[in-house]
């Protein structure tokens, strides 16, 4: 007897318990029919607690796909749209446009043009312009040998600190830079060069038809630093000089026109 009681309570437990299953499944289907009705309610899943007893049935499976679509549609397609077209349109026109045409015109053409100019054409004008004018006061004899050259002396410019010979005096050149002779007795000589004692003498310019340097010519002219022959260094070393014509002269230097000679 007692076994067939608590056989009758365990069914009359398990039809209860299947009841009250079936009466949570019919509230959650009709709370989920309001939501989609009513605009602006939120889907609310209520979960169930189920036991193995009572089987799946077809109204079990309705309130699982209502609450998983309206849930997951909503959201995905606002934020999407929205956060990736409007940061990547403006910011990448602005900086790109403003930086690139104004640095690369300006700092190219300046400097190309303003220091190429200058230094060319300042140093090839002054030495041609400048002239080279003969020394006035310079003395001229004509020589007596062929009386159609001259010899050259310094004269009343003793203290030029830069002579210029010319080549020509009138329609004769000018080919010896001369010394005199003197003797008391007729025998004993003493000789003055041209440019004998010029303390002041630093430059002298002589031209390419002087053939001769005398004895002494620059005797002493301690200041004597350059000497400028206006003939090629074969010609300068062809010409004939006098004993002693450079005594007394510090170092100098020829500047001929295809070269220079330390001396």
């Amino acid at each position: 007897m007692e076994q067939k009681f608590i056989k009758k309570v365990r069914n009359i437990s398990a039809i209860l318990l299947t009841i009250v299953v079936v009466v949570c499944i019919v509230v959650v289907v009709v709370l989920a029919n309001k939501s989609r009705n009513t605009p602006g309610a939120e889907s609310v899943e209520v979960n169930v607690p189920a036991k193995s007893e009572p089987s799946t049935s077809t109204t079990a499976s309705e309130p699982t796909t209502a609450p998983s679509e309206s849930a997951t549609e909503a959201p995905t397609e606002e934020p999407t749209t929205v956060a990736t077209e409007l940061p990547t349109e403006e910011p990448a026109e602005q900086p790109t446009e403003e930086p690139t045409e104004a640095p690369t015109e300006a700092p190219t053409e300046e400097p190309t043009t303003e220091p190429t100019e200058e230094p060319t054409t300042e140093p090839t004008t002054e030495p041609v312009v400048e002239p080279i004018e003969p020394t006035e006061g310079l003395l001229y004899e004509l020589n007596v040998n062929d009386k159609q050259s001259y010899t050259v002396f310094a004269g009343s410019a003793k203290t030029e600190r830069v002579v210029v010979i010319p080549e020509k005096v009138g329609r004769f050149p000018v080919t010896v830079i001369g010394s005199r002779s003197s003797s008391s007795d007729g025998i004993n000589f003493t000789y003055t060069g041209a440019f004998e004692g010029c303390f002041a003498l630093e430059k002298i310019y002589l031209p390419s038809t002087i053939r001769s340097i005398g004895i002494g010519a620059f005797f002493n002219c301690e200041r004597l630093t350059d000497i400028y022959f206006d003939g090629t260094c074969a010609q300068w070393e062809s010409i004939t000089k006098g004993a002693s014509w450079n005594y007394g002269t510090p170092t100098y230097t020829v500047h001929c026109t295809d070269g220079a000679i330390e001396e």
